[in-house]
């Protein structure tokens, strides 16, 4: 099959199929989410590092996961499978840098099947018809509801309001001296 054929097994025929080994229905590992809650977006991708199971036995090692939210497998045999949603480094094949566009709606499943790393994105976002559902890199890109978080940076100045001449500004105004009081 190929990545954007429709899958015969999901309802109504919407799903699409990404090319990673299957998650078995039952088995040793349990399926991890890692959810978006604050900060760079690279943090999202640093925790998948804690999401893998600490007893899994990976095929290539344990990957190490850089400050970027890339991960990187030990030095070792040729072959290491592409991870959905990441992508293979060109000078280094064994380090994937993640290619998810930023979405608050779209947490990551990490789960070992056949001894390999699966990592992929559902759709949580009530609107998109898609809720609950894995979703390729192409479809979560194109989906007018994405919503990517706002850009860290310094926080806006507070406005508050001026306890006795009603006035706003940067801070709470003094109060005024009685004889010149608005109030």
């Amino acid at each position: 099959m190929s990545m954007n054929q429709p899958c015969d097994k999901c309802p109504e025929g919407e799903g699409v199929v990404i090319p990673t080994p299957a998650t078995p229905a039952i088995g040793p590992f349990a399926t991890n989410y890692v959810i978006y809650t604050g900060g760079p977006f690279t943090h999202l991708y640093r925790m998948v590092e804690a999401a893998i199971p600490p007893d899994a036995d990976l095929k290539h090692g344990r990957p190490t996961f850089h400050e970027d939210g890339s991960l990187e497998y030990p030095p070792g045999e040729a072959g290491v499978e592409d991870i959905h949603g990441y992508q293979r480094d060109a000078k280094n094949p064994r380090r994937f840098h993640p290619v998810w566009p930023e979405c608050l709606h779209r947490p990551l499943c990490v789960s070992v099947c056949e001894r390999l790393l699966v990592i992929a994105g559902k759709c949580h976002h009530p609107g998109t018809g898609r809720l609950g559902r894995t979703v390729t890199i192409d479809v979560c890109q194109e989906c007018p509801l994405r919503r990517a978080p706002r850009p860290v940076g310094p926080l806006p100045v507070a406005r508050t309001a001026a306890k006795t001449t009603g006035r706003t500004g940067e801070t709470t105004s003094p109060p005024c001296p009685p004889e010149k009081s608005t109030a």
